[in-house]
């Protein structure tokens, strides 16, 4: 069993720029669900799709783009006829209010809510929405936890989660033919589980983990974290965290002075604006030896319709198609009903980009099978996407972030 340091105490962070992990709410100690089954109230059929927002609305960064997408998704479903012959209208809240935005959701009646962005926020809320009928679909949670919540069915996502992730990240541990691996990660839900599953990958791969250490989000001084890992003697050094976080870890971790045969592999979560100034500071040879893999986050090339500008936008944008599709599969706004269509719509069927072009092939008695502008999207019947597109990323002697061409996890 390797050594499991945890430096500092954990601190519930407020709202990061991030969209897969952070959240202004307390978020729970573990990654295991405390229920196992959840009661889920009645719902009256209206046959009016009411869908809730539930979003960082004020922060621009993140937000404006993910609100963008649903607002063009909505705006194209209405000219297209609507859902059931209705107008899909919608609720908009910010996910940095947590517990009042969630309930404010709930008072309005929606019928599904796109959202939210933080895994945290969604650990903390899912719950109660869930107790409430009302069907959710997150556009970039990838919490392991999430997984196996009890969810009754209702909650799926269009990102990949981290176990998906955390099978990419050792496969390229694996690629890079060093024997050892290091890894640390921010301290809180998200962290831990991700850490847990990229352990766990390593394990079936050729890769010995021989050290983890935890660190604090909005920590400053990182220095002793850093030296355990850069110490540890593994030659990957694997760090699991958020922008700004992730970039301090690495910055501490190049003061160290690292052996110069190491690779460093991170993930995703650090392609944020907050972190870049960090990544530029950092030394050309201990930058030159990062590599990332991260969940595409925009439209494939030639995908249709146009690219959606921002960072999962386009995962937004299919949260609302498929809350509309599966709402005209099942021909009903309830969410239980609902999310029982969700695989039907993405699996079976003619490809199609756009609500309305989906639409014409079941009014037409045709199968289905929504691709968005992600390319390809299936999700399992526990609301999982099973297929995903991911890229590797480098840093240039600038700092600036090259992304490489996707590629299809499983391929």
């Amino acid at each position: 069993m390797k050594p499991r340091h945890a430096l500092g105490c954990f601190l519930a962070s407020a709202l990061v720029v991030v969209a897969c992990s952070g959240g202004n709410e307390a978020a729970p100690e573990t990654t295991t669900p405390e229920a196992t089954t959840t009661l889920v109230a009645p719902r009256e059929e209206d046959s009016r799709l009411r869908l809730g927002v539930l979003l960082p609305s004020t922060d621009t960064l993140l937000g404006g783009p993910l609100l963008e997408a649903v607002a063009s998704a909505v705006a194209e479903i209405n000219v297209a006829g609507g859902v059931l012959g209705q107008p899909v209208t919608t609720v908009v809240t910010d996910e940095a209010d947590g517990a009042t935005a969630i309930g404010d959701l709930i008072d309005a009646d929606v019928d599904a809510v796109i959202g939210p962005a933080s895994s945290l926020v969604a650990l903390g809320g899912l719950g109660e929405f869930v107790q409430a009928g009302v069907m959710t679909c997150s556009p970039t949670a990838t919490a392991l936890a999430l997984d196996e919540f009890p969810d009754a069915g209702l909650f799926f996502r269009t990102i990949p989660s981290d176990s998906m992730q955390a099978d990419v990240i050792a496969d390229e541990a694996e690629a890079t033919g060093r024997p050892t691996a290091a890894i640390a990660h921010v301290d809180d839900a998200y962290g831990r589980g991700f850490a847990n599953a990229v352990d766990d990958e390593m394990a079936t791969r050729s890769v010995e983990v021989v050290e983890t250490v935890a660190f604090v989000t909005g920590d400053d001084d990182l220095s002793d974290e850093a030296r355990v890992l850069a110490q540890s003697g593994a030659e990957i050094l694997v760090v699991l965290g958020t922008g700004e976080d992730s970039a301090l870890f690495l910055a501490a971790l190049d003061q160290q002075g690292p052996p110069a045969n190491i690779r460093v592999i991170v993930n995703g979560d650090i392609r944020t604006p907050d972190a870049q100034p960090l990544i530029e500071s950092l030394t050309s040879g201990f930058r030159s030896r990062i590599v990332g893999v991260a969940p595409q986050a925009v439209p494939e090339p030639g995908a249709e319709p146009s690219p959606l500008d921002g960072a999962y936008a386009v995962n937004a944008y299919d949260c609302v198609n498929l809350v509309a599709l599966s709402s005209v599969l099942a021909g009903s706004t309830i969410g239980l009903d609902m999310i029982g269509q969700v695989q039907q719509a993405t699996a079976n069927g003619s490809g199609c980009a756009t609500f309305e072009e989906c639409k014409t092939s079941f009014d037409d008695d045709l199968n289905f099978n929504y691709v968005g502008p992600t390319g390809i999207l299936e999700i399992n019947a526990e609301g999982e996407p099973v297929r995903a597109s991911f890229v590797r990323f480098t840093y240039d002697e600038t700092g600036r972030d090259e992304a490489q061409p996707p590629f299809r996890y499983p391929a």
